[in-house]
């Protein structure tokens, strides 16, 4: 088995791990979100493409070279249009939702045409490949199809890394070099298909598939691409180290056939599954132990916010029985600011209590067709005594027979107030709060013209106990948890929430939009 055959298959071997590795990570840490399961149905695919290459490569046979070819081609085109997919929802492009449904069916259509001989029939000797597959006229249309999902998604990646700036500027072009950098490793094994060999370069371009998952999985970590929860980011370099290590076992394995000259019936591929499968069981392990710290977090929070809950109650029931008593104002007054503080301490052991409550918990919405201005009034309502306070001017607006929204009433009422109340927090003297319809949606938008949010910040100001330097210098009580809450309330009602702002000093938008009944 010589040099550059040994090489082509340990790239592909490598490639195979890391993708899958990354790409479990992100389905499971995703929690069902499209973007996710567009980014895994990517990564799964290069997985499952690279191990059977892998294959192909080390195949005794034609016959057995045939098998493994069909396999190979059952998912290819799946990773060009899930990559387009993904990069559509990660750009939040609209209108192309035909599009994807198309790239779609034309998956399933190769997918199964891949087991036929109209894709590949016969494999032959290919540079210093012994058996390499000849492509039938459905790999050429396969190809041009390909191209064209590849071409549109690298297009659209880069008119937005231009444009943007900041950390989206960052997540952008973290996406866009690791696409550029995948592709091109995967598609110089399309050229040897079409008989193209690059001597330089074909040895080794495979190894830019591997570049690919380990840029996104930077992206993850660095930049919160997709917006995963990354409890333990050791846990994620730990589970990719296996995937590398597995990887150099892989190639040890090639290099050395002792295993297949010494016991009759074992294959050279048999190792490299064996370790594969090693590597996995012991991710899983690692990966639980991070399951069970996620856990050990969410309990600490229950534990210390119901421990907390009853000492305030019972010290907001004495303030409230002295003051009754109280007949100086001056010490009414020093009762009263205990109380607020207390209050505040109250309010932020519900918020500690909430954010700890299990997936189960929260998955009990009470959804029913509801005027969202109704409940925005309620909320302005409950607000007044804080607005006044304050001397903010607040104008509320709302468009006529507003169509109604079905959404558990109280959990829209909490984003409501979570927004309201950032807004006389952080605005110098106005608020309006808008309600409209477009398109099927109703939508909800409170505009300040406080602090405003710098846009490096804007991409992460829905995430968990996250705060800018502005915001902490004009409040420092805040948690970073409201916004979080309002963000997987308004998600688990299927709808989008979002900020807009020009800037430091100019002012805020906060939106969300909820499909009308």
């Amino acid at each position: 088995m010589n040099f550059l055959l040994l090489n082509h298959a340990v790239a592909m071997m490598l490639t195979s791990v890391v993708a899958f590795v990354v790409g479990v990570f992100v389905l499971f840490r995703g929690r069902g979100k499209k973007i996710n399961l567009a980014y895994s149905a990517w990564s799964l695919s290069v997985a499952w493409w690279s191990f059977f290459t892998g294959l192909v490569i080390l195949a005794d046979s034609a016959e057995q070279a045939i098998i493994y070819t069909r396999l190979v081609w059952f998912p290819v085109l799946l990773i060009a249009v899930s990559t387009a997919h993904f990069v559509i929802l990660f750009l939040e492009i609209k209108g192309k939702e035909l599009f994807i449904k198309i790239g779609y069916v034309f998956c399933a259509f190769f997918a199964v045409m891949s087991f036929t001989p109209y894709m590949v029939s016969s494999v032959q000797e290919m540079a210093y490949l012994k058996y390499w597959p000849q492509p039938e006229l459905l790999v050429y249309i396969q190809f041009f199809i390909f191209v064209i999902y590849v071409i549109y998604q690298m297009n659209e990646l880069f008119k937005a890394y231009r444009a943007s700036t900041g950390i989206r500027h960052n997540q952008i072009g973290y996406v866009f070099w690791a696409s550029l950098l995948g592709y091109t490793g995967g598609l110089s094994n399309y050229l040897l298909v079409f008989k193209i060999y690059i001597p330089i370069i074909h040895p080794f371009a495979s190894y830019l598939l591997i570049v690919y998952s380990l840029v996104v999985a930077m992206a993850i970590l660095k930049y919160q691409l997709m917006d995963i929860r990354v409890i333990i980011k050791k846990a994620f370099f730990f589970t990719v180290g296996i995937a590398l290590i597995s990887g150099a076992i892989f190639g040890v394995s090639f290099l050395n056939s002792w295993f297949a000259d010494n016991f009759p019936g074992f294959k050279p591929w048999m190792i490299p599954l064996l370790s594969g499968m090693v590597a996995f069981i012991i991710g899983n392990l690692f990966w639980k132990k991070t399951q069970e710290a996620d856990k050990l977090k969410y309990e600490f929070l229950t534990v210390a916010a119901h421990k907390l809950r009853t000492p305030l109650t019972e010290i907001k029931w004495g303030m409230d029985a002295l003051e009754e008593k109280e007949k100086d104002n001056e010490k009414r007054k020093l009762i009263g600011s205990v109380q607020k503080a207390n209050v505040r301490l109250i309010e932020l052991t519900e918020e500690l209590l909430l954010v700890s409550k299990s997936e189960a918990e929260q998955s009990k919405y009470d959804l029913k067709p509801a005027d969202l201005e109704m409940i925005a009034q309620d909320v302005i309502n409950d607000l007044e005594e804080q607005i006044k306070a304050k001397n903010i001017k607040l104008m509320f607006n709302y468009e006529k027979n507003l169509p109604r929204v079905n959404v558990d009433k109280i959990r829209i009422g909490s984003v409501i107030q979570i927004l309201l109340e950032n807004a006389i927090s952080y605005t110098k003297d106005e608020i309006k709060i808008n309600i409209d319809s477009y398109k099927n949606n109703v939508i909800f938008h409170i505009e300040d013209n406080g602090i405003g949010i710098l846009k490096e910040d804007q991409s992460r100001i829905f995430s968990k106990f996250y705060r800018s330097h502005d915001a902490y210098l004009t409040e420092t009580e805040g948690t970073g948890v409201g916004l979080f809450l309002a963000k997987r309330i308004i998600d688990r009602h299927d709808g989008k929430i979002g900020v807009r702002s020009k800037g430091k000093e100019e002012g805020s938008t906060f939106w969300f939009s909820l499909k009308a009944t």
